[in-house]
């Protein structure tokens, strides 16, 4: 996983975080930036979601392009 690469939160994750209060799992979202096992992910509604690589999986990567 690379900044820039789509990605969209598996389904299974969000019954694990604290982000219940919004269904994420339908977004995609483009990663924003990567620190360690942390990412940061920019949604469609222009917030960043911070979490795991684990809990999201890539829809088309940079290598793609």
């Amino acid at each position: 996983m690379k900044v820039g690469d789509l990605v969209k939160m598996k389904h299974e994750s969000w019954w694990n975080t604290n982000l219940r209060r919004k269904d994420y799992t339908d977004a995609c979202g483009i990663v924003y930036g990567i620190a360690g096992k942390g990412i940061k992910v920019l949604m469609p509604d222009s917030t960043i979601k911070l979490g795991l690589i684990d809990h999201w999986e890539i829809l088309n990567s940079n290598e793609d392009r």
